[in-house]
């Protein structure tokens, strides 16, 4: 329905914002706007949840040693980040969790300086039908699961000194707005 979108102003852009929070459960209408940054997101009625997605994915790449946060970057010129959001749904297209990635602006690094070589380890097509026919010859039962943060468990070369600015309106639990990455991130 008309009345269920309402237009507010984030900087200078007219963006639509639902006007009711969504809980999980939920049915998703097709047309609503997951917000792009953390102000947007800020605005939404169901901030706290982005929030907490949000706030989870940073505790979680604490927790994996992936960044420390630190006050000043010294020398090192930091990387750009951002916030990814998303909602997924389950298989009724009902609400099942908010979610949230801290990305770094990759295009921002300097061959040689920032990074010697790039590595995607991703299957092969050819690859997942072996996995599945393997799976059916020896009648095994497939289960599927979520790995969290999966891609955040291959260290940097020390070599580098690779510092991250934090995403825009976010700051560490001491007023942080800079950390040194350890492992690598999306």
């Amino acid at each position: 329905s008309k009345d269920y979108y309402e237009r507010m102003d984030a900087s200078a852009a007219k963006i639509i914002f639902p006007q009711i929070a969504l809980a999980r459960g939920d049915d998703v209408p097709q047309n609503y706007k997951i917000p792009t940054t953390l102000t947007q997101a800020k605005m939404m009625p169901d901030a706290d949840c982005w929030m907490e997605a949000i706030q989870k994915e940073m505790d979680g790449l604490v927790e994996r040693g992936t960044f420390t946060y630190m006050s000043d970057p010294g020398k090192v010129k930091p990387l750009r980040t951002r916030f990814v959001l998303d909602i997924k749904r389950d298989g009724q297209g009902k609400l099942d969790k908010y979610k949230a990635r801290c990305v770094v602006q990759g295009f921002n690094q300097t061959y040689g300086i920032d990074y010697l070589e790039v590595a995607a380890p991703v299957t092969s097509l050819v690859g997942l039908r072996v996995v599945m026919t393997y799976q059916l010859l020896r009648k095994c039962k497939a289960h599927h699961c979520d790995v969290s943060q999966a891609f955040l468990h291959s260290f940097l070369d020390p070599r580098f000194n690779i510092v991250i600015e934090l995403p825009p309106g976010y700051h560490g639990p001491k007023n942080e707005k800079y950390a040194k990455l350890h492992k690598s991130l999306y």
